[in-house]
């Protein structure tokens, strides 16, 4: 599937960033860099392209939870993982979606909890379109800035180093503001 969606170019990159989001697996990541690669000029824009689809996959999933519910995420995940994560959505609601989109979990889970959990559209939305920013805007700002470089050092290290620091940066920065927060009260 992956070979296929490659051909496609951007197309494939937009068909991946829709139904990762809503009900398939393969990450956008994985066509975002190359297309990036090819033309850093335009790798801002296959970045919005890719946070644009990717929405609109999440408000599908979002859909599907709503209406189906628990028993389409028991298809994916287990009752211990689906516990787990209504928790998090009753303690942190927006900053735990945002936190679901950044991370390289599957975002169809979280999609379609939310949907499930009757989560308030609003907040959902905007908690996706900030996860899916932090998550995809990395890659451009670095292929633009420093070039084929980056392309091979994120290929090169997709899999361990680039996500630990793409995951785990943004994830800091969040609990800081959370934490800042509860000290303001």
């Amino acid at each position: 599937m992956t070979e296929m969606l490659e051909q496609l170019g951007i197309w494939g990159l937009i068909i991946a960033a829709f139904t990762e989001s809503a009900f398939f697996v393969i990450p956008p990541d994985v066509f975002l860099i190359p297309l990036s690669g090819t033309n850093p000029y335009s790798s801002f824009w296959l970045a919005s392209i890719t946070v644009f689809f990717s929405i609109l996959g999440a408000m599908l999933g979002y859909l599907l939870g709503y209406y189906i519910g628990k028993p389409l995420l028991h298809r994916w995940i287990n009752e211990k993982t689906i516990t787990k994560a209504e928790r998090l959505f009753d303690k942190y609601g927006i900053i735990a979606l945002i936190i679901a989109g950044i991370t390289p979990i599957p975002f169809k889970v979280f999609a379609i909890l939310g949907g499930a959990l009757k989560m308030s559209f609003l907040p959902f939305l905007i908690g996706s379109i900030i996860g899916r920013i932090i998550r995809f805007f990395p890659i451009p700002i670095l292929i633009y800035f420093i070039g084929d470089e980056a392309k091979h050092y994120i290929n090169d290290q997709s899999s361990s180093v680039w996500m630990i620091a793409m995951t785990l940066l943004p994830l800091v920065t969040i609990l800081f503001i959370v934490k800042g927060k509860k000290k303001l009260r």
